[in-house]
């Protein structure tokens, strides 16, 4: 392609380009060869005049999709680094490179864009920072150490709020995610007073909750963020008839214990 003069600036029907496909190899059906190979090809092109910071129709350049399909290369990431690219450039939905890592739960490549030179405090239009995102990081080996890497920059709240008003933790606790509770807990972090939207089932997220070891734990940060104990789900139970139900008595102590004021017939 090069050797023939191909344009490398021509885009595909979705607005990417030679050195954005670059960026994306390895997906389901890749040879290993190809991906391993990510690099050079990069090189070869951005040598040959590729735009390092073209935009694909959704706003991605190819430092934001070279991590998208769910692997890594350090390699891959440092060459377009080391050619300039933009380590906050935002996409069209208003995300950097480290948000959509965070979002997708890619552990290694929070890691390398932090060491990079990456900014942690980086925020989506929602508001949420990347530790916003820890239940996602915590699904990967070395999610632990990526929320570690966060956690050292001077600066980094563990209690942001989003524009809903849910800190981390209270992310964590939505989605269940008892690992991500656990480091968040073990580094300060407290959950969103009082956030708990009437639009959520309570009886369907402690059904969620229970099935976790830590299901009675994650039970308790609901309670502290606002869950009633006396609120009826789509089901018609109310949190301690569900805790009846399952017979956890664990589950129906912790709820009674924030029963002041209920009537036998509510519960």
């Amino acid at each position: 392609m090069i050797e023939l003069n191909a344009n490398l600036h021509i885009p595909d029907e979705v607005g990417r380009q030679p050195l954005h496909h670059a960026a994306y190899w390895s997906h389901a059906g890749a040879i290993k060869g190809s991906f391993d190979a990510r690099p050079a090809i990069m090189r070869l092109l951005l040598d040959a005049g590729a735009e390092l910071e073209a935009k694909d129709n959704n706003g991605d350049t190819p430092l934001s999709l070279a991590n998208e399909n769910g692997r890594v290369s350090s390699s891959a990431i440092r060459a377009l680094v080391e050619a300039g690219a933009e380590l906050g450039a935002q996409n069209a939905y208003g995300n950097t490179p480290l948000l959509l890592s965070a979002m997708q739960g890619s552990a290694p490549t929070v890691r390398l864009l932090l060491l990079v030179g990456a900014d942690p405090r980086s925020r989506s239009p929602n508001r949420s920072t990347p530790l916003h995102f820890a239940f996602a990081l915590m699904g990967h080996p070395e999610g632990p150490a990526a929320i570690s890497a966060l956690l050292a920059t001077v600066g980094m709240d563990i209690n942001a709020k989003d524009r809903d008003g849910r800190t981390p933790l209270c992310r964590a606790v939505f989605h269940g995610s008892s690992p991500a509770i656990r480091v968040l807990q073990g580094a300060g972090a407290q959950p969103s007073p009082r956030y708990f939207p009437s639009s959520v089932d309570p009886v369907q997220l402690l059904a969620e909750a229970m099935r976790n070891e830590d299901g009675v734990q994650i039970a308790d940060l609901l309670l502290q963020t606002g869950l009633k104990p006396d609120a009826r789900g789509a089901s018609g139970l109310t949190p301690i008839q569900f805790a009846i139900s399952i017979r956890s008595l664990p589950l129906l102590r912790r709820l009674l214990s924030h029963t002041v004021g209920l009537s036998v017939r509510s519960m």
